[in-house]
């Protein structure tokens, strides 16, 4: 009937069509625990499946489909009962664990990555960590503070303290951050998008 319908019908995510095509004629999670999790490990190994015929692909799928079923039968509700930062925490480490999967051409060189970012192989910050901490250091310690409610609590005190300086600033403030973000993506010398990849 329009285009926006069109789009809200047919744009649709990975996560989306796994869920809706595969998850869910499965018989998603309304047939048991049993049933749910042999349908969460086939949606995960088939997603790892369809990102590359690679093992590294598969255990990336398998990781995190292993995870999510934990999460699903237990982990879940100690991860609600622990500190903020320690749930944080799990989540990150295994975010960039399933990263360095996805990024790497195989098995072998995943676990060399992983077994330096934890000291393995002699040194934890060599001359290649120092050039990274160097170079990206500030975008490093503001994507540490994004991960936390610091700016959205600065933001809403803001708001209430000085509503016109939040009114008047923000338009400026978003446009500078534009300009420093093409900035700083111009100025990198090779930075391919990672799905390119595929």
């Amino acid at each position: 009937k329009s285009i926006s319908e069109f789009w809200r019908r047919w744009h649709i995510t990975l996560g989306a069509w796994f869920k809706s095509y595969v998850y869910f004629p499965l018989g998603g999670s309304r047939k048991g625990k049993g049933r749910t999790v042999f349908n969460l490990a086939v949606v995960w190994l088939l997603t790892g499946i369809w990102h590359g015929a690679s093992w590294n692909f598969i255990l990336w799928g398998v990781l995190y489909g292993l995870v999510i079923i934990m999460e699903k039968l237990f982990l879940g509700k100690i991860l609600e009962r622990i500190p903020d930062f320690f749930s944080w925490l799990y989540t990150i480490v295994l975010v960039i664990l399933g990263w360095v999967l996805f990024d790497t051409a195989d098995i072998p060189t995943a676990l060399g990555y992983m077994g330096a970012m934890f000291g393995g192989g002699g040194t934890l910050v060599d001359n290649t960590a120092m050039y990274y901490l160097i170079n990206y250091g500030v975008m490093f310690v503001i994507g540490t503070f994004a991960c936390t409610d610091i700016f959205s609590r600065a933001a809403e005190w803001l708001k209430e303290k000085m509503p016109l300086l939040v009114n008047y600033s923000t338009p400026i403030a978003k446009t500078a951050i534009m300009v420093l973000s093409t900035a700083y993506l111009a100025d990198a010398t090779y930075n391919p998008f990672l799905y390119f990849n595929f």
